[in-house]
């Protein structure tokens, strides 16, 4: 059985879709939300991450000799805690079998 949803936008008739086949509006209010909330998410991700790559890139490129030291003591702790991380899990899989 289908199920057919009238479109509050352009009022016409639609089956089994979460989006309006004639007009492109949600018909389901819960995937607008959450189609939302995504796009909020992603969006705030990308803007973060933007901010780091940034940061890191002026740091390798920096013309004083502080600025790339602080670059290859940020990237080498990194490696430390990714090192240390991949021994935990691995002794974590060892002791579980």
């Amino acid at each position: 059985m289908s199920l057919s949803r009238k479109c509050s936008n352009c009022r016409r008739w639609n089956t089994d879709h979460d989006y309006c086949v004639h007009c492109g509006a949600f018909l389901n209010h819960d995937s607008e939300i959450r189609e939302k909330e995504l796009v909020q998410i992603k969006r705030n991700l990308e803007l973060n991450t933007d901010r780091m790559d940034k940061l890191i890139e002026r740091l390798r490129q920096s013309d004083t000799f502080v600025g790339r030291l602080a670059y290859y003591v940020v990237r080498s702790m990194w490696y430390v805690a990714v090192i240390f991380l991949t021994f935990i899990y691995a002794l974590i899989a060892l002791i579980a079998g």
